[in-house]
């Protein structure tokens, strides 16, 4: 049964109380996680696929809080996932089976499926024509033309439904996001309908469009021109074939709580019977084609997905032989087009108070790195660019091997603005208030709106607006989509100062945070006259004397325990004295430790003044170290996390820590 269990494209778990007993091929895949370190884990424990795992808690938790029998199964879904539980043998709902299914790869499969039938068509024809014109027919000038136009069409023809194809694919993509910008809908809906006037002479068919007042809504300028241009080529040409009146309309109106748009025309119809199923992908109603205009089936899916990406809903009405309307609504908040789409509400929520500010504090984290920074230096110099006054500020000094990251002379210590004045706070890659430190006395005892933005997954929300998504790799890379999503021009300048940040929190491209969007990203940014050469000899290639002094005494304290599993060492404050150095001397230290090809958890304790411990929580692939620094009152990724102990000694904190680590690690 297993290996039946390990063919299934689906992914199986089998859950006692909330351990893995079993799982396919497919639920390690998707975790990204070999199945001999998932059997006998806690659901809690795994790290990996954050939404999976929080699936799976979800549907335990609604299983084991339920008064239903054992014999029913629940059902629920997150983004992309689909997640069924069914319960096996146990009146204790201790064991149970859990199904989880990609609905989007499942989507695409139907969509390249019927994709593959619509290209055999045209690609017969093409094949078919042009083996005859190379066997006889260019000697007959008049069918070697004629056949080489229906090429030309077949040909328009794939391109069309190819373009539509990665319409579809893009607008259903997990990670596709909409733009919110301010657009003129009676501006883009005349644009439109001089492109399609061309068509309408042609076809004899007279346009007409009536919007009581200009309309503005937030969407995608691009979006909504597909949009409006699809229902109103549909409309001329579905009215062309009608005998009589030729007309077709568009109406633009709004009313309390939404805004309307009707495209109306006086054609053939629609058949009562096909009605239900136009926005289905690749439907055809036979009774509704067009002679020679055969589609594609896939506009009226592209439509309803515009639409539907901006919250709203789409009405069609028709009557054979009198024509078609269909109506579009989009609801209104506060006067404004909703938005649920979390990365678009937040880029717009950012924007919106970032031009209303005019004096703004852009801050980050005590022992600031290299993504920090970045993130800092990224976004202030897009804001002075805007023309913000702007201050940077952290409490810590720039460790040396960061200050060839461009303007970073510009960052401000918290006692140099004691008398200024703010209206804006940026709070970057800082999980909670209390890790900016002294830059927090800038803030007392004003009512400041803060924004916080970070990608550690134990960050809180502290701030006005929170935006926090640890599905990115650093901060650096949600400050670069941000200006994207803005349309901020990056000089390669800043193109350094973001692809530095991106570039030393994922260890120049090694560690498991890095995924494609990653990548593409850096590339981005690097296409923009980013030089990955220069940041990596600055970051790699700049130790200096003292530091090779104090890492030779960090290496004497280096132990190795539990068959190599926990490796741990210190620097103590005397040993910073000895050589000569600071903390931020020690920077990387830990990744000596975790580069012990048996060590799974790297510590680091750094003694940063008598009664202060900084620990460093470094791991490989299986566990997730943020549990750990989470424990102790700090936070950070499931790979690197830290946190800090005051009034205590190094000798205590070492005790108190791994003790709690050396039980975690024996679970």
């Amino acid at each position: 049964m297993k290996k039946v269990l390990d063919h299934v494209r689906d992914a199986i778990f089998i859950i006692e109380g909330e351990r893995i007993t079993f799982l396919n091929k497919s639920a390690s895949a998707l975790l990204n996680i070999p199945k001999e370190h998932l059997i006998g884990k806690e659901i809690s424990g795994v790290a990996g696929n954050a939404t999976l795992i929080k699936l799976l808690r979800n549907i335990l938790k609604e299983w084991k809080n339920s008064d239903n029998s054992l014999s029913e199964y629940f059902s629920i879904k997150m983004d992309k996932y689909a997640c069924t539980l069914i319960p096996l043998r146990d009146l204790n709902k201790e064991t149970a089976a859990i199904i989880v299914s990609n609905l989007i790869d499942k989507s695409q499969r139907d969509i390249m499926s019927n994709a593959s039938h619509e290209l055999k068509t045209p690609l017969t024809s093409i094949k078919g024509f042009a083996e005859t014109l190379l066997l006889d027919g260019l000697k007959n000038k008049d069918m070697a033309m004629r056949y080489l136009n229906i090429i030309e069409k077949e040909a328009s023809r794939m391109s069309n439904l190819l373009n539509e194809l990665l319409d579809i694919l893009k607008l259903e993509a997990d990670d596709f996001h909409p733009r919110y910008e301010e657009v003129n809908l009676k501006e883009v809906i005349q644009y439109v309908m001089d492109l399609v006037k061309p068509l309408a002479m042609e076809c004899n068919v007279s346009l007409d469009f009536e919007a009581d007042e200009n309309i503005n809504m937030f969407g995608d300028p691009e979006l909504l021109t597909q949009l409006f241009s699809n229902l109103l080529d549909n409309a001329v040409k579905y009215t062309a074939q009608k005998i009589g009146e030729k007309r077709a309309r568009v109406s633009l109106f709004k009313r309390e709580n939404e805004i309307i748009i009707q495209v109306a025309d006086t054609g053939i119809g629609i058949p009562k019977d096909a009605i239900p199923h136009i926005f289905d992908r690749f439907y055809r109603s036979e009774k509704s084609n067009v002679p020679g205009k055969r589609g594609s089936g896939l506009g009226l899916s592209i439509v309803q997905s515009i639409v539907e990406r901006y919250k709203g809903y789409i009405e069609v009405d028709s009557e054979e032989g009198r024509g078609t309307t269909f109506t579009i609504h989009f609801p209104l908040q506060n006067d404004r087009i909703v938005i649920e789409d979390v990365y678009s509400r937040k880029v717009m929520e950012i924007k919106s108070v970032m031009e209303e500010a005019q004096s703004i504090l852009v801050t980050g984290h005590i022992r600031p790195d290299g993504d920090c920074i970045s993130s800092v230096l990224g976004l202030s110099y897009a804001l002075r660019k805007l023309g913000k006054k702007v201050f940077a500020c952290l409490q810590d000094d720039v460790p040396h091997v960061f200050r060839g990251i461009p303007t970073w002379q510009s960052i401000f210590k918290p006692q140099e603005l004691k008398d200024k004045q703010f209206d804006l706070v940026f709070i970057l890659d800082s999980s909670d208030k209390g890790r900016i430190g002294k830059v927090n006395e800038l803030l007392e005892k004003k009512d400041i709106p803060i924004v916080v933005i970070d990608h550690h997954k134990t960050s809180k929300d502290f701030g006005d607006i929170n935006w926090i998504d640890s599905s990115y790799a650093s901060t650096s890379q949600i400050i670069y989509e941000f200006l994207k999503a803005i349309r901020f021009d990056i000089s390669p300048e800043h193109a350094q100062i973001l692809l530095t940040g991106i570039a030393t929190d994922t260890g120049f491209f090694k560690y498991s945070n890095v995924t494609h969007e990653t990548l593409e990203d850096a590339s981005e940014l690097v296409a923009l006259g980013a030089r990955i050469n220069d940041i990596a000899n600055m970051v790699l290639e700049n130790i200096t004397l003292e530091q090779l002094k104090l890492h030779s005494l960090f290496l004497q304290t280096l132990h190795v325990e539990l068959n190599g599993k926990l490796g741990w060492g210190y620097i103590s404050e005397d040993m910073f004295k000895q050589t000569n150095t600071k903390e931020e001397d020690s920077t990387f230290f830990v990744q000596t430790i975790r580069s012990i090809n048996t060590v799974e958890v790297a510590i680091l304790f750094i003694e940063h003044k008598k009664g202060d411990i900084h620990v460093e929580f470094r791991s490989k692939k299986y566990f997730d170290v943020s549990e750990i620094a989470v424990h102790f009152g700090g936070g950070g990724h499931a790979r690197a996390a830290g946190c800090t102990l005051k009034d205590t000694s190094l000798e205590k904190t070492e005790t108190k820590v791994l003790q709690y680590v050396r039980e975690r690690i024996s679970l």
